[in-house]
């Protein structure tokens, strides 16, 4: 082949075929991050965006490929913005939404953001009055593209406290805020499955329905802190908490009607406050440890299922650096993605694990146990009240970036289509990855696109099989020569006369083994009975061709039907002189008077003489004929009319 070719196939393939998400991968990103206000968010196309706080204070979002490389970012606020990130969360149309707290004036207010699906600023907007600080920390979005916004609000610097809800509709305007009476700790809240939500404010639950109506309010007494919002099962509701003096960390579950069931704890100490929960796709429940042995600390993922039983669990450990993990979610194709930031350097990393929730880089640590823990719980009213803020328009730049990262920890892969060999002649050869590493997609020299490939034709073959998004790609070659074939040569399909056996004859080959289709080796066989006979004929070198013949018996020449008698009298019985004979390919019939005139001729093999023009009598025919089978002669006989 033309290698000069292979450099503008490879750009061909880098830049037409789209990227397709890899097994595994852990990838440190060319920025650097606090390791707070992490958030992961799977996207549509199987790629995933980040947002989190930068080391100078800067909130900024990285859209990465399904592969774990960026592809863009985007900065919107930076440390002279006096700006916190609370939360962010992709939306149903496919954009997403950004929350959190600016300085505006002498208050700290909420800032909403709509961003497109390329991170662009839609809309941005404020809620206020000149009384209320605001401490906002949860955004979710209800079945009906409405908006809600979970804080704790103040009046003034240390006013009256509530706990408020506001709900927005999709373009960012206020439709109603609602304050209770249990503000002051922090917390966090989830939309439920019902588009009703479940608020957090420290160890206190209050469930309300999509009006905002409080349906119960749930107070459990734990010695438990960190409050962040719980995740909903098909059951209940599940939320975490640490103990802080022993590194403990604890994980709770309510029913749909607030009471608790159940609580455990892990055994074996946490080094950093309590994870986030996330669901997995399948129903159960995504966190993780941070485990310290000798003194380093090591992320360990862990998967719950809904009545908080371990499902399983791996520690990750990149050589390179230790790393933090805050926030991982289950991706589209259900494998399990977290980010955090790279302790020692302080560079954001993201990361896939394989369904076994390992990585190229894992590490085993000494096991842990799930304890029961317990706590009281009581019911509690909730005083409910509507409030009225203000809406006001922010412009927020959104500043693009394009980062870079290094990939760790990759899966080697192995491309291999064997050594060059041969194949028989009258076959094909299937091209296919002997190693058996999966490629994300191939080009082949043929053109196509497929994992393997059949081809009938000796020559060189290449294919260049690329992964990892495309960004890294393998290529092999292969040349195939073609062995000989001994054609299995039985002629055409042939009607003999069945007075004596017929002979099936194989083409000469001294060499070759024999195989006929009544299990006869030799170089011939006699057949009485019609039906299909096949040889296989196999030469030296392995090659095997084959040939099938159709044999039919007819009547021999001398055993045709013709008529003695007809009468061609329109009743529909015996009114023609005709022969049928399917072995018969050419006949000329000529029939005479008994003076010897001749009155009809044809060469119609079926012949169909009705009488026409001649009157009762006997008439002489004579009849010469060519077979199937190549035989020729010729009959004579008499027929006698009646009209």
């Amino acid at each position: 082949m033309d290698w000069k070719k292979i450099p503008f196939l490879l750009l061909l393939v880098l830049f037409t075929l789209p990227a397709r998400a890899q097994e595994k991968f852990f990838n440190v990103v060319s920025d650097t991050s606090t390791g707070s206000y992490i958030h992961l968010i799977p996207v549509s196309d199987g790629g995933f965006g980040v947002f989190y706080f930068t080391l100078n204070q800067e909130i900024r979002l990285i859209k990465f490929d399904p592969c774990g490389h960026p592809e863009w970012s985007k900065t919107y606020l930076s440390a002279h913005d006096n700006a916190s990130l609370s939360d962010f969360i992709a939306l149903k149309n496919g954009g997403f939404a950004l929350l959190c707290r600016i300085h505006d004036g002498d208050l700290d207010v909420p800032l909403v953001a709509h961003l497109d699906p390329l991170g662009a600023v839609t809309w941005a907007k404020k809620y206020r009055d000149d009384v209320y600080n605001h401490y906002p920390y949860s955004l979710g979005e209800d079945s009906q593209g409405n908006l809600f916004v979970y804080e704790n609000v103040q009046a003034g610097g240390s006013g009256s406290l509530y706990n408020a809800i506001l709900k927005l509709n999709s373009n960012g305007k206020l439709l109603k805020t609602h304050f209770y009476n249990h503000g002051g700790i922090w917390g966090g809240a989830i939309v439920t499955s019902d588009d009703g939500l479940l608020a957090r404010t420290g160890n206190i639950f209050i469930k309300v329905d999509k009006n905002g109506a409080v349906e119960w309010t749930s107070s459990l007494q734990l010695s438990t802190y960190y409050y962040y919002a719980p995740v909903e099962v098909a059951d209940g509701y599940v939320f975490s908490g640490q103990i802080t003096s022993a590194g403990v960390e604890s994980l709770f579950k309510l029913d749909k009607q607030g009471n608790l069931v159940r609580g455990i704890e892990f055994s074996g100490g946490n080094s950093f406050p309590p994870a986030p929960l996330r669901n997995t796709s399948n129903g159960n429940i995504l966190t993780f440890l941070h485990p310290t042995q000798a003194g380093k600390p090591f992320t360990r993922l862990v998967i719950l299922d809904k009545n908080l039983n371990l499902v399983s669990q791996n520690v990750l450990n990149p050589s390179q650096d230790l790393l933090g993990a805050f926030d991982a979610v289950t991706g589209p194709d259900g494998y399990q993605l977290l980010t955090g930031r790279m302790l020692n350097s302080n560079k954001l990393f993201v990361a896939k694990t394989g369904p076994d929730l390992s990585l190229e880089c894992d590490t085993t640590l000494s096991s842990f146990s799930l304890l029961p823990d317990s706590g009281s719980q009581m019911f509690i009213s909730t005083n409910h009240t509507e409030y009225a803020f203000g809406t006001v328009n922010h412009s927020l730049p959104d500043e693009a970036g394009f980062p870079t990262d290094e990939v760790l920890c990759l899966s080697p892969k192995t491309l291999d289509l064997g050594p060059d060999t041969t194949f028989c002649a009258n076959g094909s050869f299937t091209l296919s990855n002997l190693s058996g590493d999966p490629f994300e997609t191939w080009y082949w020299s043929t053109g196509a696109s497929t994992p393997s490939i059949q081809v009938q034709k000796p020559g060189d073959y290449w294919v260049i099989a690329t992964y990892n998004c495309g960004q890294s790609l393998l290529r092999d070659t292969i040349h195939l020569d073609t062995l000989p074939v001994r054609r299995a040569r039985l002629g055409p399909d042939t009607v003999y006369c069945n007075r004596e056996p017929y002979e099936l004859q194989a083409p000469l080959c001294p060499d070759c083994q024999l195989t006929w289709s009544n299990g006869s080796t030799e170089n011939s066989i006699l057949i009485a009975d019609e039906g299909l006979y096949w040889l296989e004929v196999q030469n030296p070198n392995g090659c095997v061709s084959r040939d099938t013949v159709e044999v039919n018996h007819s009547r021999c020449i001398e055993d045709l039907a013709v008529p003695n008698v007809f009468s061609p009298n329109g009743d529909g019985f015996n009114d023609l002189f005709q022969i049928t004979d399917p072995g018969v390919t050419s006949l000329q019939t000529s029939i005479f008077d008994r003076w010897g005139h001749e009155i009809y001729t044809t060469t119609d093999p079926q012949i169909k003489w009705k009488g026409e023009g001649v009157n009762e009598g006997v008439y002489f025919w004579v009849l010469r004929y060519t077979y199937i089978n190549g035989n020729a002669g010729s009959l004579r006989g008499h027929v006698t009319l009646l009209r």
